[in-house]
């Protein structure tokens, strides 16, 4: 799923997508309308198994995620490249509260970019790779950078107490 540097790829322009991506296993992370669970997705591909048969293929080989505001990501979902995947949310079973520092309007359960990929790396090793609640690798470098920002936040507002704090912090602080 991640791996390594090679596993993974940045466009700045939706244009800038491979055509060849395969339709039947790339899928968009983005709430929709439509979305399905990962789960959902990963159970419509897998064929009836018997005596114990592997089943040939991998259903997820590409996750396409928008890194954008919550309000901009609307516009960029509905883009043409993307109309011909399937798009897959978060599983609410799994759910939990962002800790991004920037006010958004939508609710704490809208997770910023990075929280939304470690969360479906969890969702995909439970599924796929590991047991629920006991992942086989360790996601969490992946926070690695958002921990330092995180961190850096609550220190400046903690310095600085006469600064009006982000309304999450004032809650759980």
């Amino acid at each position: 799923l991640l791996c390594d540097e090679n596993s993974v790829s940045i466009y700045n322009d939706l244009e800038e997508l491979p055509s060849d991506l395969p339709k039947e296993s790339t899928v968009v992370l983005y709430p929709s309308e439509n979305a399905v669970t990962l789960e959902q997705f990963i159970t419509s591909k897998k064929a009836p198994i018997s005596n114990n048969e592997v089943p040939a293929g991998e259903p997820v080989q590409h996750i396409i995620v928008l890194e954008s505001t919550w309000s901009g990501a609307p516009k960029m979902a509905a883009s043409p490249q993307l109309q011909h995947f399937t798009f897959i949310k978060l599983n609410e079973a799994f759910k939990r509260e962002t800790m991004f520092w920037r006010h958004q309007t939508f609710g704490p359960g809208f997770l910023c970019t990075i929280e939304s990929i470690h969360q479906i790396c969890l969702e995909y090793d439970a599924l796929h790779l590991g047991a629920p609640g006991k992942p086989s690798r360790n996601y969490d470098i992946l926070l690695f950078f958002f921990v330092i920002g995180y961190r850096k936040v609550i220190n400046f507002y903690a310095a600085n107490k006469d600064l009006l704090h982000p309304i999450w912090w004032q809650c759980s602080n």
